[in-house]
């Protein structure tokens, strides 16, 4: 609730003047930050908790999604596998640094890092519905309606992954439309 951000933030504040050194009270204030649009007071919050806690894994991967909305990509890579050094199962710097490789067009490295993604965490649906999008980017479009149903299967609630699931069923030529209207 957005309403609710500025009495959290008010909260954490007081936290951090109470205790400077509470590296999660920053990463918290960091996301408040973030969702009010504020990026650069976001990534000092990310900054300040990773400077009291460098294993902090959360930290560099949120410093990590704030440096890349900030159009900073190859700072942004570094976070993520910054969070790798520290934790090589971090599900959310694979996909991450995956969802970079899709974006640049290096679809088979994206494809790789989601698989390794959903072998960590297999009910990661934000994964398999980036996986499914990789696959559709391809060509491979049962594979992807695959992905797109298993996040669906997770996560019901999933719009994105609906709608892409639609998407990749209206280009696959084994579908009628009315197949893909009772969807």
């Amino acid at each position: 609730n957005r309403g609710c951000l500025p009495d959290a933030e008010v909260c954490f504040l007081r936290a951090l003047e109470i205790d400077p050194g509470y590296a999660e009270a920053h990463i918290n204030l960091g996301n408040i930050h973030n969702d009010l649009g504020r990026l650069s007071a976001a990534e000092a919050s990310y900054r300040r908790a990773v400077e009291i806690r460098p294993d902090y894994v959360e930290a560099y991967c949120n410093l990590g999604i704030t440096l890349k909305d900030q159009g900073r990509l190859s700072e942004a890579e570094a976070c993520f596998h910054h969070a790798l050094e520290i934790n090589p199962d971090c599900a959310d710097a694979h996909l991450n640094l995956s969802n970079m490789c899709n974006e640049k067009g290096c679809l088979s490295d994206a494809e790789a890092g989601y698989r390794r993604t959903l072998e960590i965490k297999p009910d990661y649906a934000e994964a398999y519905s980036n996986l499914g999008t990789t696959l559709k980017d391809q060509g491979r479009l049962p594979e992807a309606e695959a992905c797109y149903r298993r996040a669906l299967e997770i996560k019901p609630d999933y719009f994105e992954a609906y709608d892409n699931l639609l998407f990749a069923m209206n280009y696959n030529a084994g579908h009628t439309a009315s197949h893909c209207l009772e969807e």
